[in-house]
């Protein structure tokens, strides 16, 4: 064997070496997730503020700057139901006329990366039950 064809041998060795390595490391990153920021109002009378909490995630983990008592839950929830969320009533739903309290709350900021502003509050028997779905991100 030459020394031209020794260094051609090598360098495709060194070649297959270096796209394994590089292969390798992209393999033990793991995928980077959108970051969800909310800013979640809760108004107890309907108008004035009584509470509000921050929801900061990373994928489904809580970062420390979240203000919500439930955050490592609630960063679960949606990342497997942001519909809690995005989902608004359709205006053709038929809904119980129920009164189920003044409440209300506003969800705003940032879901995986994407604006988001929902409203939710108990004013008939739809509204009652997509609060139930969100009480853990109502603080409640």
């Amino acid at each position: 064997m030459g020394t031209g064809s020794r260094n051609s041998a090598v360098a495709t060795a060194a070649l297959g070496v270096l796209g394994f390595v590089l292969l390798a490391g992209c393999a033990e990153q793991p995928p980077t997730a959108e970051p969800t920021h909310l800013e979640i109002t809760i108004r107890a009378d309907g108008n004035t503020i009584s509470d509000q909490f921050i929801l900061d995630c990373n994928g489904t983990k809580a970062l420390d700057s979240s203000t919500l008592s439930e955050a490592a839950e609630a960063c679960k929830l949606i990342a497997e139901k942001p519909e809690i969320i995005v989902q608004q009533q359709s205006p053709q739903a038929i809904c119980t006329e129920i009164f189920g309290g003044p409440e209300r709350a506003e969800i705003t900021g940032e879901l995986a990366g994407k604006s988001v502003q929902s409203t939710y509050s108990k004013h008939n028997g739809c509204a009652i039950d997509r609060w139930s779905r969100a009480e853990l991100l109502l603080g409640q």
